[in-house]
């Protein structure tokens, strides 16, 4: 997923583990990568 959305795994990882704020531009690169719609 790392690789996918162009960050290191552990920038990734610090994501999953909310070490770090995730950005909309983020989420919305993971919801294609996942193909999957963001719902409110």
């Amino acid at each position: 997923m790392a690789n996918m959305l162009g960050i290191s795994t552990t920038a990734y990882g610090d994501i999953e583990r909310n070490k770090t704020e995730l950005k909309i531009s983020s989420v919305t690169e993971i919801s294609r990568t996942l193909n999957e719609r963001i719902v409110d």
